[in-house]
Parts: C-alpha cells; structure tokens; sequence
C-alpha cells in the first residue's frame, strides 16, 4: 500500500512539475511573441459582461503582411475604453458618428488613420467614435451601443455585419463550429434572456485555461486544429446547404432580428441607422438584407461585391490570413462608403 501511494504521489508531483515549467515556458513564449510583434501584450481580455473585450490602452507598433507577402507598417492603438477612435461627445458641428463591428471593424491589421472609419473621419469631417472586438456578435455590440449611446449622443450609427455574426449569436451553432468558435465565454440572447455560456464541450476547463493557464489554452488549441485537420465538416456546411430548413440557423436569423430590433428601439427616432457586410457568403447576406429593410435601417450593398472585383483584377485587398482587409480593402470600404453616405445625406 505505501509504495503504491508513494507512486500516486509521484505521478502527481511529476505533472505539477511539468505543468509548471508548460507554464513558464509558455508565458515566456508570449512575452517574446508580443515584444517580437510590437505589441504591449494581448489584443483581447476577459470581461463580465461582455465575455471579452478588446484590451484598452493596446498598442501595436510593428510589421503586417498583405496576402501576397507585402510587408507594411502598423500602428494600432485602443483607448482607455477598448475604442480604437473615440471623438468628442461634446460636438455640435460635425455629424458624430459611431461605428459598430467585429474583427474587420477593431482592424488591427491596419494603423488607425487608415482603418475605413479612420479614412472616413478625414475624408468627411466628421466626429469618429469606432469600437469593434474580434469574434464579436450582435448582442455584444447592442451591450456596447447600450452603455455608450447617451454618452456619445450620435447622429449616426453604422453597424458593420459578418456572415459569422449568425453562429455567434447561437450557443448551439456556435458549439457546432470549427471555423467560427473562439472558445470563450460569451453572452446569448434567448427566449428567457440573456444566458452566458462557452460554447464548447469541456467548457469548465476551458474557462479556467481562458483565466489561469497560457499553457491549457495552447494545448487545447492544438487539439482543436488537429480536430478540424482530421474532420472538415462544420455547421456552416449544413446552413449552406439547407438554410432556414434547419433549425439551428432559423433560430438564430429570428434571434438576430431581435437584436436588430432592441438596436433600433433603443435608438432615438432622430440617428440614422445604416449597416453593412464584410462579407457576401450566402444565405447570410441575404438575411442581413431583408432584417434591415423590415426595421427601418438602411443597408449598404455592393462593398464584398467591389472588394471581389478589386481582387479579381489583380489588386490585392485581404491580409496574410486571407480573410480580414489590408490598407487598400479599407480605402476600398471607405470610399463605397463615402459615396453612399454624399448622396443620402
């Protein structure tokens, strides 16, 4: 019995060993990786409410590459507040306007003045206030709009959209995906209000590799690649094959609108709504669409159309990742932008 629990204790101690020097070596990986990039650290932190936020006073100082290995200077920064611009409250000359989005609207690929809204603000003369977080849904920046909108007082919103704003706002989509699953805590609209929840399977410990563990996180990350590398089958397969025959996704395109709706509701009469996709993937788009049109916000076509032909004659608008845009794909959303916004206004 004593040698038997004197095993037991040294296999626990050997993995505490281990985990421990896991963890210093994986801290330090990221200590270099963050010096290496430029960064003062990580773009996103927990929060309450939220689930996560962009990380406030952040700064990027380095190199990013353009998907055809085009090296370029960045320089990106958030306030206090997670805003990437936050302009004066107290204007009453320029229109104030506030951008709402996810990844392509936080735009940590490109410097500040050269994000579209950053390109707009110049552009237009007006008051810029942008928050957009990655991986972010609709029910994260209604939060946003929430607590900011009496303070900011816009004249205009713009929300930008993402076909994958569908799956986030969905716990059980967003526990089916491989592409579109950031594997943290998050806030979901339902039928009985708000839950929060990890949409994944073992999500107690990853919660506690979120808040505690660099080296958790980066284990259960490999074991997520590898999990997509032997099987490529998503959700997102089923919603484009079937779309509002499953179920799935009809609840979430109704819980979307109901998003859209709290939006429009908590908006006064007098700020005009406008919104748009990054992205032009079917059924999607065609949802975002028909949501803003039956309550009452302006929708903003053409922007993948034209960021799709800019690529097809030989200019190249995304990042490295292939996904997100560079410094053109933002002069490029911020010009169709401009011109929709000269002849509406």
């Amino acid at each position: 019995m004593k040698k038997r629990f004197f095993k037991v204790v040294t296999i626990i101690l050997a993995f505490i060993f281990i985990f421990i020097i896991g963890e210093i070596l994986t801290r330090g990986y990221y200590f270099l990786k963050y010096t290496k990039l430029g960064s003062n650290g990580p773009c996103i932190i927990l929060d309450k409410e939220l689930g996560f936020s962009p990380a406030p006073n952040y700064v990027l100082d380095g190199k990013k590459s353009d998907i055809i290995g085009k090296s370029y200077s960045v320089k990106c920064t958030t306030d206090s507040n997670g805003f990437r611009i936050f302009g004066n409250p107290q204007e009453t000359i320029k229109k104030k306007v506030l951008f709402l989005g996810d990844s392509f609207t936080y735009a940590e690929e490109v410097s500040d003045e050269k994000t579209y809204f950053g390109i707009l603000k110049k552009d237009l003369s007006i008051e810029t206030f942008a928050f957009g977080c990655k991986g972010y849904g609709t029910l994260q920046e209604y939060i946003i709009l929430d607590k900011w909108l009496d303070k900011i007082r816009p004249d205009i919103i713009v929300i930008q959209f993402c076909s994958n704003d569908f799956i986030n706002n969905h716990y059980e989509l967003e526990l089916r995906s491989k592409c579109h699953n950031n594997g943290m805590r998050r806030p979901y609209l339902t039928k009985n209000g708000i839950i929060y929840k990890n949409p994944n399977n073992f999500s107690v410990i990853r919660d506690f590799a979120n808040k505690y563990s660099r080296f958790l996180y980066v284990i259960i990350s490999l074991i997520d690649r590898l999990n997509v590398t032997v099987d490529t089958s998503t959700v997102e397969n089923i919603i484009e094959d079937q779309g509002l025959l499953y179920p799935y996704y009809k609840e979430s395109v109704e819980i979307t609108e109901r998003l859209i709706k709290k939006i429009k509701l908590r908006t006064p009469s007098t700020t005009l709504i406008y919104a748009f996709s990054a992205d032009y993937s079917m059924p999607y788009h065609k949802e975002f669409k028909r949501i803003s049109k039956e309550n009452g916000i302006y929708f903003i076509d053409g922007i993948p159309q034209l960021m799709e032909y800019s690529e097809k004659n030989g200019v190249p608008t995304r990042t490295e990742d292939g996904v997100h845009w560079n410094e053109t794909g933002h002069q490029i959303v911020a010009y169709a932008l401009q011109e929709y916004f000269k002849s509406h206004w």
